[in-house]
């Protein structure tokens, strides 16, 4: 699979995005192993490609599997002092108000080498700090989430409500209703406070939950109990290890996984969206990690990278 043959290679080439198919049809179409398998491809793909939001490292990664750094034809000139080889197969990526942008694998291009840092995903060096996390969950409001940490049970690591009627929040310049509260136990430290606030949000942006109940308000097939919370665990996983994140997440998740490899059905477009939309929250993965580790926003760093303003597009689509 990938994209049509006859496209031309030019900085200026563009697709409809009526012609571009959901990640799920196009994983359907692509050649699979075992479902768990996928996952740690998945998983794999994800923090090898940084300088993507989820989405479009799931797009690059169906259309080039094994794709390492991508970048366009100019940042590859103007930035790395690399061109791309001719015949260069370009890769499709959406971009807001693009609606696409063509980009290239480091193995499609030539020049000088690439500085070791820039290949270097957007890590946290040690744990997660108070600031950070209080840092992250004032960013939630935004997106229509309430936050709160509360004493939740022993066997619970946190949970999300329903807010009906939403609340308007005081004080915005945009009127943001809150829709759905995530609520995670106190009794947890920062870093697993941040993780489960990661699957939280993963149901809220999997569209699992309608705010006024509990029922699933994403089209077509139901997703049953144990499919939700699979997904939110997905979420979680690939959030924790595109940070560096030490987590249980990939324990929880070996317990859905059958003797034959099976696991509950799962949309791959909804968990990237949804992992994009938590990153984008913050501006990028990049904004994020440095985010969670100081409390403070980033504007302009060399860890930034040089092209991330341009590629980090979360999960807008």
């Amino acid at each position: 699979m990938g994209i049509d043959d006859g496209l031309d290679p030019g900085e200026g080439t563009a697709l409809s995005p009526q012609e571009l198919l959901g990640l799920d049809e196009l994983l359907e179409q692509s050649q699979r192993g075992s479902e768990a398998d996928d996952l740690r491809e998945l998983r794999a793909f994800l923090t090898r490609l940084p300088m993507l939001g989820p989405y479009n490292a799931a797009l690059v990664q169906l259309q080039r599997p094994g794709a390492h750094y991508v970048a366009s034809r100019s940042v590859w000139a103007r930035e790395f002092h690399r061109h791309v080889l001719p015949g260069a197969r370009p890769l499709i990526i959406l971009r807001p108000f693009g609606p696409v942008d063509l980009v290239y694998d480091i193995a499609d291009t030539d020049g000088q080498p690439v500085p070791e840092g820039a290949l270097a995903p957007f890590r946290i060096d040690g744990p997660i700090t108070e600031e950070g996390l209080t840092a992250f969950t004032s960013l939630l409001p935004k997106a229509g989430v309430l936050y709160r940490e509360e004493a939740v049970g022993s066997q619970l690591a946190g949970t999300v409500e329903p807010i009906d009627p939403p609340l308007t929040r005081e004080g915005a310049r945009r009127s943001v209703p809150l829709r759905h509260a995530v609520v995670v136990s106190s009794q947890l430290d920062p870093t697993a406070r941040l993780v489960t606030a990661f699957h939280e949000l993963g149901h809220v942006f999997a569209r699992h939950l309608d705010h006024r109940t509990e029922s699933t308000v994403r089209p077509g097939r139901p997703l049953d109990l144990r499919s939700r919370e699979f997904e939110a665990e997905i979420v979680a996983w690939l959030l924790a290890a595109r940070l560096g994140i030490d987590s249980p997440a990939g324990e929880y998740l070996a317990g859905y996984v059958e003797a034959d490899g099976t696991v509950p059905p799962f949309s791959l477009q909804a968990v990237v969206s949804a992992s994009g939309r938590i990153e984008s929250m913050a501006g990028g993965l990049a904004q994020l990690a440095r985010l969670l580790r100081t409390g403070q926003t980033i504007t302009d760093s060399p860890a930034h990278g040089p092209h991330q303003e341009e590629l980090d597009l979360g999960a807008w689509a």
